[in-house]
């Protein structure tokens, strides 16, 4: 079996890298009087920021698609509207397993993320026999909290892990898996972990 590695640099940097570019020239206007060294340290933000995503989409470039038609029996071109009744009842059967199989018990973030991460970069490896490894790491904050406090910042592919009442709300993104919530088989796959949450 193949093995890729995404570096994802960016997201392991202390801080989010896109916070640096947007805020250090106001912040240094308020502190220091004037905007150039911010400049300066945005410039540099962004460079690192552009050369680690550069890095990746180079890395990303090996990788194989999963042919939905093929593993799922359809795909964007041959996806039907669901009619409404069966989602209607799709979200009864899920809501119900969700109360039924509900638990007090709360993983930590950081080791969650890392089991999905793992669980996703099996299950897709299984479909394309290639083994992507991707960050897993979590950003507890960054400034597009502040200005959207209803919004999630999504890093890696595998994130955010925010406790919201009895739901934890997650997105998966696996690579090249974009735009898929159906498949029954990850969703099984995974229900394992939504219910330990």
């Amino acid at each position: 079996m193949d093995d890729i590695h995404i570096p994802n640099d960016a997201t392991y940097a202390p801080f989010s890298l896109t916070d640096i570019v947007a805020t250090a020239p106001v912040a240094s206007r308020l502190i220091l009087g004037a905007t150039l060294p911010g400049r300066v340290l945005s410039a540099a933000a962004l460079g690192i920021y552009t050369a680690s995503a550069a890095k990746d989409w180079v890395k990303r470039l090996d990788m194989r698609w999963i042919d939905f038609q093929r593993e799922f029996g359809v795909d964007v071109r041959t996806l039907e509207s669901m009619p409404a009744e069966a989602r209607r009842d799709e979200i009864s059967s899920l809501a119900s397993r969700l109360d039924r199989d509900f638990t007090s018990e709360r993983i930590p973030r950081a080791r969650l993320a890392k089991e999905v991460n793992r669980e996703l970069t099996d299950y897709i490896a299984g479909l394309t026999g290639q083994r992507v490894h991707t960050s897993s790491e979590l950003r507890d904050f960054t400034l597009a909290k502040l200005v959207f406090p209803f919004a999630m910042t999504f890093w890696g592919p595998a994130s955010p892990f925010r406790l919201i009442g009895r739901v934890t709300p997650r997105m998966v993104s696996p690579p090249r898996i974009r735009y898929s919530l159906g498949p029954v088989l990850l969703k099984e796959r995974l229900t394992n972990l939504i219910s330990a949450v």
